[in-house]
């Protein structure tokens, strides 16, 4: 076999085995998705969150200003998940930081598995437990969890409430718009150049 071969070989494996894992990867039972949220409390702003693919491709970005002391501080932030990565951007201070996205290997390899189900694992991981109540969030009837920061509450997998208090701040995020069949344009996912890299964990003003 010639070393061109072999190259070439290797890159069709690469391609199936990355496709395979694409085909396999679903987070939210829905193949597209946008959810408009108003933040309130400490931080008052718009975050928007797009779906693709199943959540292969996710987007967050918000724009708020929060409210600490007496000092206010607005942020422009964005969380895109591509695949394998994750990727933090402070528009503010024009930065990006790139990881490793910790919960793909969950989903790329859980083909024919509940997949809300994981989602639920993952939360009661993080501390979170189902209350056994459900609420209506714009019309959605929504499980609510309780942790030790706050309340969620979920739809199908997807959070269209959240209470979080840390610090003494306590920041609530609410749907009030969601769209769940029009396709998400590719441009969200977009990562934009010219940014200076930073770590990972110097990166201010990331989403969760």
């Amino acid at each position: 076999m010639t070393q061109k071969t072999f190259f070439t070989l290797t890159f069709v494996l690469f391609f199936i085995v990355s496709f395979a894992q694409k085909e396999n990867y679903k987070v939210y039972p829905f193949k597209s998705a946008s959810v408009q949220y108003k933040q309130s409390g400490n931080a008052q702003g718009i975050h928007t969150k797009y779906i693709e693919d199943y959540g292969y491709y996710q987007a967050d970005y918000s724009e708020s200003t929060t409210k600490a002391m007496g000092v206010e501080v607005k942020e422009m932030t964005a969380t895109i998940l591509k695949g394998n990565k994750s990727y933090s951007i402070d528009f503010g201070k024009n930065t990006i930081s790139e990881m490793e996205n910790p919960a793909y290997k969950t989903y790329a390899n859980s083909a024919g598995k509940d997949y809300e189900a994981l989602g639920k694992k993952g939360l009661e991981a993080l501390g979170y437990k189902n209350t056994n109540k459900t609420e209506k969030i714009i019309g959605k009837d929504c499980e609510v969890w309780e942790g030790k920061t706050g309340k969620l509450w979920l739809w199908q997998g997807l959070t269209l409430k959240s209470v979080t208090t840390v610090l003494g701040m306590t920041i609530t995020e609410k749907a009030i718009k969601i769209d769940t069949t029009t396709p998400v344009k590719m441009s969200k996912f977009t990562i934009p150049k010219n940014l200076k890299k930073v770590e990972a964990n110097a990166a201010v003003g990331s989403l969760k």
